[in-house]
């Protein structure tokens, strides 16, 4: 599967539900769609967010593989490229507190830390290449 979209909330929106229609179609595992959702999702709202900077003119190109009963990722941006052209490492917060004292933020990067393998992430001609496998 490969899908290019604007780089703003609706078409992030529109563009998991296509993913998530496409491997239920293609009768991949419940859990392992819940799992690509959850890191699509914070994947593509980081170019957003990040990358784009809530540009809404860029362009988000992403490409869907199975390989082995696993998904293979990769997300293509023209987006400013991650600080020191590095992946943040992302961090587990301490939950146990009071609602109003949760911290904000930090918690993306963990998560797709903890739910993909092969996480790789370069910049090559202008653009921020990310790629990884779903567990």
């Amino acid at each position: 599967m490969q899908l290019t979209f604007q780089s703003n909330a609706f078409a992030v929106r529109s563009a998991l539900r296509q993913v998530v229609d496409h491997l239920e179609e293609v009768g991949m595992h419940a859990d392992a769609i819940s799992t690509a959702e959850i890191v699509l999702a914070e994947v593509m709202n980081n170019v957003v967010e990040h990358a784009y900077k809530m540009d809404p003119d860029g362009e988000i190109y992403l490409s869907l593989v199975q390989v082995d009963g696993r998904l293979q990722c990769k997300s293509i941006d023209f987006g400013h490229p991650m600080p020191d052209l590095s992946l943040p490492i992302g961090k587990e917060n301490d939950l146990n507190c009071d609602l109003q004292d949760l911290p904000e933020g930090g918690f993306g990067w963990f998560l797709i830390r903890n739910l993909t393998d092969n996480l790789t992430y370069f910049r090559e001609n202008e653009s921020n290449m990310l790629t990884f496998l779903i567990k």
